[in-house]
């Protein structure tokens, strides 16, 4: 995934997995890998908390490779969108 800041792009490389009912992520960043698992999917949404990082995504489904939608960051503000 890419997030358009500022007229840059800035990559964000995870995956996305269900668990039994469940879903989870893993956000990589080289060696590191962010288990995070407050994944919810519904219908063509997908609704993500990032608590580590005090953030959410809300995304739309667009196809199997491309979603859409904002990433919200509470540290900075609601208001606060990418």
């Amino acid at each position: 995934m890419e997030m358009s800041l500022n007229g840059s792009t800035l990559p964000f490389n995870f995956l996305l997995k269900k668990k039994s009912a469940n879903y989870e992520m893993s956000i990589l960043n080289a060696e590191e890998k962010i288990l995070v698992d407050d994944v919810v999917v519904q219908n063509d949404s997908i609704f993500i908390h990032l608590p580590v990082f005090e953030s959410s995504f809300f995304l739309s489904i667009k196809n199997e490779k491309e979603l859409s939608g904002e990433w919200i960051n509470y540290y900075k503000g609601s208001d606060y969108k990418i």
